[in-house]
């Protein structure tokens, strides 16, 4: 779009498309997403409302756009289903970037920020987004629902703290949350409660992490690169739940007290009641 700079020019509002309707939906392969801003769409049942919805093929790139705001991305204009939606054989897509002139806004919805569907095929990346919060001084303004919700295998979420880094805070629902078939996926360098950078807490009002059920996944580094900064949530900063819940690594993550983010400052912030709460699950590795 012409005249492009770091914030949307082109606004789909959907306040009089109808209930019942998504903003976008890609059912092709390939595609690029850019630039737009997608607002108030509204849902009439499971699986409406969305502002972008990626059905059947994969390797869909969706950057720079900001989904449940404003096109200045400070204040709500809430789609009434989750801000991104990942359905059927759809793989391999990869939602944000590494530079700031690729992040998605993805806040303010009435569901969840980004939501994966047990039919999606995985391989997803999704890594520099905001999600909860506002595109500007960090204002809270969580999703109504989950941050990110995953039910399919091998994504992964996150990167190098500073590059690809989400930041997911203010949510009312858990900051990341993986169900049964989501196994092998890995969270690593992600910002869930503390606003890196800004100072501030924004906590989920539920847990960082929840693995419900979820296998093999990976929860951190012993690359301090690829720490996850957690603190500040109403709930446990990592919950793992369920008899199916084994074989998840947990390591080298900041949990509450004091996080380094670089050599010469450190900063507080409050954590948790809980930092890694088990519940029913075995054969998982906390640390080192």
């Amino acid at each position: 779009q012409p005249g492009y700079s770091g914030k949307p020019r082109i606004v789909i509002n959907g306040s009089n498309a109808g209930t019942g309707t998504n903003g976008l939906v890609i059912k092709a392969g390939g595609c690029f997403i850019r630039g737009l801003c997608i607002q108030r769409f509204q849902a009439n049942g499971m699986f409406q409302g969305f502002g972008i919805v990626l059905d059947s093929l994969g390797n869909n790139t969706i950057q720079a756009c900001f989904i449940g705001t404003n096109a200045a991305g400070d204040s709500a204009r809430p789609n009434g289903g989750s801000g991104i939606g990942i359905f059927g054989n759809s793989s391999g897509n990869l939602i944000g970037d590494t530079t700031a002139a690729g992040r998605n806004v993805i806040s303010g919805n009435a569901y969840d920020g980004i939501q994966i569907s047990p039919g999606s095929a995985g391989r997803n990346r999704i890594r520099g987004n905001y999600i909860g919060i506002s595109a500007t001084n960090w204002d809270a303004l969580g999703n109504h629902g989950n941050g990110i919700y995953s039910n399919a295998p091998n994504d992964t979420i996150g990167g190098n703290l500073g590059t690809g880094t989400n930041v997911i805070a203010d949510n009312s629902w858990p900051g990341i949350a993986l169900d049964t078939s989501a196994h092998n996926t890995v969270i690593i360098g992600n910002s869930i409660g503390y606003v890196l950078g800004g100072y501030v807490t924004h906590g989920n009002h539920d847990a960082g992490i929840f693995l419900n059920g979820a296998s093999n996944v990976q929860v951190g580094d012993a690359d301090v690169l690829r720490t996850n900064l957690i603190g500040g949530n109403a709930g446990a900063g990592i919950r793992v739940r369920g008899t199916n819940a084994t074989g998840n690594v947990v390591r080298g993550n900041c949990l509450g007290g004091t996080v380094r983010i670089s050599t010469s400052a450190s900063y507080a912030f409050s954590g948790s009641l809980i930092g890694v709460l088990i519940e029913n699950a075995k054969n998982d590795t906390i640390g080192p």
